[in-house]
């Protein structure tokens, strides 16, 4: 979808001087994408990593509740 914008046509050096006070530029365009894909992809990283987190704290809680009712269970003798 990039190479889209990368496309450069054959132009005029005046018809270039006016593109370059364009706002939108290839470039910038560009740079628009390029940041909107990275945004994207650190809050699917944080998203993975916080759900990693919960499953690690959920298995860490089991392994600590399966201690205390062994102990529990043990020490009722």
């Amino acid at each position: 979808m990039l190479d889209v914008y990368l496309v450069r046509v054959q132009i005029s050096s005046e018809e270039y001087r006016s593109m370059k006070h364009e706002h939108w530029d290839y470039v910038s365009v560009r740079r628009a994408m390029l940041a909107f894909y990275s945004v994207i992809l650190s809050f699917i990283t944080f998203l993975a990593l916080s759900l990693f987190g919960l499953a690690f704290f959920l298995v860490s809680l089991g392994i600590g509740i399966g201690i205390a009712l062994t102990i529990l269970s043990l020490t009722r003798h």
